[in-house]
């Protein structure tokens, strides 16, 4: 397995792009960035640190007037900054993600809660996630082989719809569980942990801890599994399962993955 065992993941509204970015580049040690990129290899570390405010902000405030995406770097943790996959009818972006990639055995548990509550005090938060890579890839990572090709896509990440799943740590707005008719009282009860937290702005987020430690979701597995197809407000790999299984072109397995298809792997 890749080093790449446990990330965290968050959605913000496009117009909390600029605000997210400035939050990371002052975030405490270890989390702290140290240089910028758009992507790739740095070309030029003196002219890329994230501790030049000036260069700093001048880079944000271009990647945000593009609407594009950048990384932000550090010792052992990259944050992907992304548009988001939410997209209006004129197909403009109504959210920008942030995908944390951790690398090394230093971190703990507690490193990832954290850094997942210190994200969300942003405003403009919509959800937010902590887990395993291959948690992430078991709820949205389809493979579908198609002699001679194989075809890895991603499914269920956009929050227009659905909301995209649950997770060990998973956070939801007020506004994004209103919008999917979440029964908060029925999630809490489900999870082994829940409770509110809030934006720097008092934005009220809900906050679940499925099960008590992040290498614990296949145990746990058939009753998320189970919760999530019995669910029509969550995306559920095995709801869509059957209407993907018998297609046996590209053509129709396109078409039947349209309405969920991100596009978007976080690492």
């Amino acid at each position: 397995m890749s080093m790449i065992d446990t990330f965290v993941d968050i959605r913000v509204r496009i117009s909390s792009f600029k605000t997210l970015a400035h939050l990371v580049a002052q975030l405490p040690e270890p989390f702290r960035p140290i240089y910028f990129s758009k992507g790739g290899r740095i070309s030029n570390k003196d002219a890329s640190r994230v501790d030049d405010s000036v260069q700093f902000s001048d880079f944000v405030d271009e990647r945000v007037d593009r609407v594009s995406g950048f990384d932000l770097i550090g010792q052992r943790i990259r944050f992907g900054f992304f548009v988001g996959e939410t997209r209006t009818a004129s197909h403009e972006s109504t959210h920008v993600g942030c995908s944390i990639i951790l690398r090394g055995r230093q971190w703990t548990p507690a490193d990832f809660v954290l850094l997942l509550k210190l994200l969300c005090s942003v405003p403009g938060t919509e959800r937010a996630e902590a887990c395993r890579r291959d948690e992430w890839e078991h709820r949205h990572l389809y493979v579908k082989n198609l002699q001679p090709i194989s075809i890895q896509t991603t499914l269920g990440i956009d929050m227009s719809s659905t909301l995209p799943s649950l997770y060990w740590w998973t956070v939801f707005s007020k506004d994004l569980i209103e919008r999917h008719s979440l029964d908060v009282e029925e999630l809490s009860q489900f999870s082994k942990y829940s409770e509110r937290w809030y934006t720097v702005n008092g934005e009220e987020l809900h906050a679940f801890k499925l099960y008590d430690s992040v290498e614990d979701w296949k145990k746990e597995e058939r009753g998320i599994s189970y919760f999530l197809e019995s669910h029509l407000n969550f995306f559920s790999m095995a709801r869509i399962n059957a209407k993907i299984a018998d297609t046996r072109t590209k053509e129709d397995f396109d078409k039947a993955v349209k309405p969920y298809r991100a596009g978007y792997m976080p690492w």
